[in-house]
């Protein structure tokens, strides 16, 4: 996981869902208190309009090729224990998104007027036990339309609802291994594919009917990360060494994954945690080490590296083939072209300006860009 090393016990994995909202305390150089407020998750509906949310509960929405210094809104007040907090979301339009927190909850806004809000518990399965965090830890979202979204958690089970009235959830069990899906994508209302990253496996579903699933194995080298599909034929999957596996998800072949982020140091593993395809020949993976990673998922040997962030990154949509925006361990996002990294990403300075980082935290992988 992004502490360096992927743990196997299921409650431990849960731990680290905050992605690189833990890098830098777990080398000891950032405040417990202070970890809470980074970016973990980002969607971009147009190429104009981002709302990326933090563990504290909170949503900033912004223009990527503009950022300016937006001010962070309160969208989850209902965080409540040491392990509540954001942990995905998406936006079916400019006008709506909906986000998921590691209580169960879900909570659906307007990113141009959020309002007051009261989360939804959509996830009822499971129970708090003393010292551990929750069973009904939902993990990521996909909405594939205004009125139905699909969010996958640790518990092995996949809740759809209706983000207008969340509280008529549906809920059903695709797979028998609790604590491992890590990621959902739904390019359709009538099929979603979500990752076992425990078990390595894509489990194809679908939301509205509940029943036959289609498992697929589909990476023998590392547990999974991400997964995004451009079609009901086309997904990619990365994994937490680097390899990329594309797939049709509907069929049981036997996909091989292909290595494609070498930028691994002693310190700093290949751990991709996202990846968005904004068309069938192109997809953007980021790491743990701050590097972007674009790649013709149907040809990946031939692909752009570059570093565009000195930290961990733990979120990238892009809305555009030209336009991708990323964000992580930093308080702010990153955009850029995946065609052409190299020139300087645009940043906001200031995004989230509640946190203060440790002057101590010290990065122990190159700095230079490949």
């Amino acid at each position: 996981m992004p502490m360096f090393q992927f743990q196997l016990q299921r409650r431990s994995v849960l731990v680290c869902l905050t992605l690189s909202v833990v890098v830098c305390a777990a080398i000891g150089s950032r405040s417990a208190q202070a970890a809470p407020t980074r970016l973990v998750g980002v969607a971009c509906p147009s190429a104009s309009q981002c709302t990326a949310v933090n563990a504290a509960g909170q949503e900033v929405t912004f223009n990527p090729a503009s950022p300016g210094t937006p001010t962070p809104i309160t969208i989850d007040s209902l965080l409540t224990t040491t392990y509540d907090s954001l942990t995905s979301i998406a936006c079916p339009s400019v006008g709506q998104c909906a986000a998921i927190d590691a209580a169960g909850q879900e909570v659906t806004f307007n990113p141009a007027s959020p309002g007051t809000l009261t989360p939804t518990t959509i996830d009822h399965h499971g129970a708090i036990e003393p010292g551990v965090s929750p069973v009904n830890f939902l993990v990521s979202v996909a909405c594939p339309s205004s009125t139905q979204c699909t969010a996958v958690g640790y518990n092995g089970h996949e809740v759809t609802f209706n983000p207008a009235s969340p509280s008529t959830a549906s809920t059903m069990t695709v797979g028998s291994y609790q604590y491992s899906y890590k990621s959902v994508a739904c390019p359709s209302i009538t099929q979603c594919t979500a990752i076992d990253s425990y078990t390595r496996r894509a489990v194809t579903f679908n939301p509205t009917s509940p029943g036959t699933v289609t498992t697929i194995f589909i990476d023998r080298l590392s547990y999974l990360g991400s997964i995004a599909c451009v079609s009901i034929t086309q997904c990619t999957a990365t994994d937490l060494s680097g390899y990329e596996v594309t797939f049709n998800p509907t069929s049981h072949g036997k996909p091989h994954p292909i290595k494609i982020d070498h930028g691994c140091r002693l310190s700093v593993s290949c751990e991709l945690w996202s990846v968005a395809c904004p068309s069938v020949g192109q997809c953007t993976a980021v790491d743990n080490g701050g590097r972007e990673i674009t790649f013709n998922p149907t040809s990946p040997g031939n692909r752009t590296t570059a570093r565009i962030e000195r930290h961990s990154l733990a979120s990238v949509a892009c809305p555009l083939t030209t336009r991708c925006v990323a964000v992580g361990a930093s308080d702010r996002p990153v955009t850029f072209d995946p065609a052409n990294p190299q020139r300087s990403p645009a940043r906001s300075k200031t995004l989230t300006p509640m946190v203060t980082i440790s002057q101590g935290c010290v990065l122990r992988h190159s700095t230079s860009r490949r």
